[in-house]
């Protein structure tokens, strides 16, 4: 019978590079503000620019400004009326004829009003980003603000609740403002 060896690294050779590894993603991830959020902690940052009524683009990294996927705030629970120059209208209206579903001008210079040139404050629920590297967050207009900016959203009757996946920390709330928009016909809830 003829045995075999095999040649192994020793335990703490393997100790060691895993470390190492640990140590360099530990350490590019701390460098991203988005890496270093919680649910419940607040993250300050000047928004930029406003895209539609529920995604806006912060300076998280203090650069002055947007660059990262993870620096496109996506507000969670709410869903806007689309802009014509948004990836999902294009594509449900063929790119070149594409309109703004109604109210979606509405519902962004309403955020706009709000956020443009100022800081906010970021609220983090379980999963911090989307599948496509967006932030997804509840904004405030100051670090100790009780209502989010997206529950005035849908209390104004200009997007409606969503909520995909786990982060539901204010499913009831944004439901019952939701609720108070549709019984005052305001906004998108507005008979036409």
């Amino acid at each position: 019978m003829t045995v075999v060896y095999r040649k192994c690294f020793p335990v703490s050779m393997v100790f060691v590079m895993g470390l190492l590894i640990a140590c360099v993603t530990g350490c590019t991830l701390a460098n991203d503000p988005i890496n270093k959020v919680s649910v419940g902690r607040r993250t300050p940052c000047a928004v930029t620019f406003v895209m539609d009524g529920d995604t806006l683009s912060c300076d998280l990294n203090h650069n002055g400004r947007s660059d990262k996927p993870t620096e496109h705030i996506r507000l969670l629970g709410v869903d806007a009326p689309e802009t014509h120059n948004s990836a999902k209208a294009r594509h449900r209206q063929h790119a070149e004829r594409a309109v703004d579903e109604p109210h979606a001008q509405e519902a962004k210079a309403w955020l706009t009003q709000r956020t443009l040139g100022q800081t906010v404050w970021l609220g983090w629920d379980v999963k911090p980003t989307d599948r496509y590297g967006r932030s997804l967050a509840w904004i405030y207009t100051s670090p100790n603000a009780p209502v989010s900016l997206n529950q005035q959203l849908a209390e104004a009757g200009l997007a409606a609740a969503l909520f995909l996946g786990p982060n539901r920390q204010f499913e009831r709330n944004i439901q019952q403002a939701e609720q108070h928009a549709y019984q005052g016909q305001r906004g998108i809830w507005k008979p036409e």
